[in-house]
């Protein structure tokens, strides 16, 4: 409202007279105090306090009447002036506002004092009632332009308010949004991992629908008799450049290994139980008594061995032999078996019989003998018509070398049938050799086995 009052322009009549009124009042009264101080000089207002006179009656009282009535009194007035368009036409017309001249309270003041100084009564009503309606406008103003401030402010605090907590959200739904992230992250390895896991599962589980071929079994000696061609004529030692046919499998090797250990570690020793001095007592005690019986005296003849060693060179350090027996068992009532801890601990021993055979005796009695162990081995499809005599030590020789034996390993050879009952178109048959140490039995199994005809 105020700033319509600020856009206010007229066309003044007495464009003179208005001049010199605003140049007077800018002269006299450029304040309120100025206008207080005129009207004091005209009589209209004065300075002396209210109160009653020196004969107690009071003087005329001016009771400020309220808005509403205020509003009543001007409805019902004659005066040019009852609104504030009135005013604004009333000011144009009597020339007290030029052209783009602001409404502000100097220029009230100025044409309230010009009006007080220069104007009759009838037009200082008239100005009286227009300042106070442009006052009214102006405090109507600063009321408007406060309640907007407050109203600004207050809302301002509520947005600011929901700001924060939008602030608060987005950085709730920010952690929100990375936690699922990683949540993500960790279920795509979980998934990678189950599918190896699955992947494993479906190997294992083709495995256990295709479970593996079973080892074929070793042939035997019919499966060789039908799949073998007839003897060829060989050269000597070709058996060493060729493969064997039919070659041991892993199993079979392993037990064979086990068995030539075993064997190697044992010794069969033979006593006439009718003699004296031989063991009478076959219990598992009087067994006992003998096994420890024996240990003591190889104790004996290792350190007698020892000394024997350090008398010949002082110098050499000569590790002390250790012959041990790790068992004694009665075979049958003639036969022990004794078992050694070493293969070394048994040559000893048996060193020990040839060189010692007193010391032994006095424990088995003088009809002690250390029986040689034979181990057999039959060989098919060997030529019977040709030179070759089985009980011929020289055809048994020649046999060790065509086949690269030890010297002696050969200790007999049989044939299986008796060749007075052979059909006279027999060319060959089996044969049954002994051998006397499991190396070269084991040997001749693995390898093919040359023998002339």
């Amino acid at each position: 409202m105020y700033n319509q009052l600020l856009s206010c322009t007229s066309q003044p009549n007495k464009p003179s007279s208005a001049l010199s009124a605003l140049s007077a009042s800018a002269l006299l009264a450029p304040s309120l105090l100025g206008l207080i101080n005129v009207l004091v000089d005209k009589g209209i207002f004065s300075t002396t306090p209210s109160g009653p006179n020196p004969g107690g009656t009071p003087k005329h009282l001016h009771l400020t009447p309220t808005h509403s009535n205020l509003r009543t009194l001007l409805a019902q007035d004659t005066s040019l002036i009852r609104s504030l368009p009135n005013t604004c036409k009333w000011l144009e017309s009597n020339g007290w506002i030029l052209m783009a001249e602001p409404y502000n309270q100097v220029k009230i003041i100025s044409i309230l004092a010009t009006t007080a100084l220069y104007s009759k009564l009838a037009e200082m009503k008239n100005a009286v009632l227009a300042m106070a309606f442009l006052l009214e406008a102006d405090v109507m103003d600063q009321i408007s332009s406060s309640l907007a401030d407050a109203i600004m402010t207050k809302t301002m605090g509520r947005l600011s308010d929901l700001v924060k907590k939008l602030g608060t959200m987005a950085k709730f739904l920010t952690a929100n949004n990375a936690q699922r992230a990683e949540s993500t992250l960790t279920l795509k390895l979980t998934s990678e991992t189950l599918a190896g896991v699955f992947s494993l599962l479906d190997a294992m589980a083709s495995k256990f629908a295709n479970p593996p071929q079973q080892p074929i079994a070793p042939p035997t000696w019919a499966s060789i008799a039908k799949t073998s061609a007839s003897p060829q004529p060989a050269t000597v030692h070709s058996h060493q450049t060729s493969t064997p046919a039919y070659a041991l499998s892993t199993n079979n090797k392993i037990c064979v290994q086990q068995h030539v250990i075993c064997n190697v570690c044992t010794v069969l020793i033979k006593f006439n139980p009718m003699n004296d001095s031989a063991p009478t007592n076959p219990s598992l005690t009087g067994t006992s008594k003998l096994w420890n019986a024996l240990n003591k005296t190889l104790k004996t003849l290792d350190d007698k061995q020892t000394s024997l060693n350090q008398g010949k060179d002082r110098e050499i350090e000569v590790t002390m032999p250790k012959t041990h027996a790790i068992g004694l068992e009665i075979i049958n009532s003639s036969v022990y078996l004794a078992e050694f801890d070493t293969a070394d601990s048994a040559d000893r021993f048996r060193h020990y019989v040839t060189e010692h055979w007193e010391v032994i005796n006095d424990i088995f009695g003088n009809s002690l003998d250390i029986m040689d162990k034979t181990f057999n081995l039959i060989v098919r499809f060997v030529p019977c018509k040709g030179p070759f005599d089985p009980d011929n030590f020289n055809s048994l020789h020649t046999i060790e070398l065509e086949n690269s034996l030890p010297s002696m390993s050969i200790t007999s050879a049989l044939w299986l049938k008796n060749p007075d009952l052979r059909s006279p178109k027999q060319s060959v048959a089996s044969l049954k050799i002994t051998c006397n140490n499991p190396k070269t039995t084991n040997n001749m199994i693995h390898g093919q086995i040359f023998i002339c005809s």
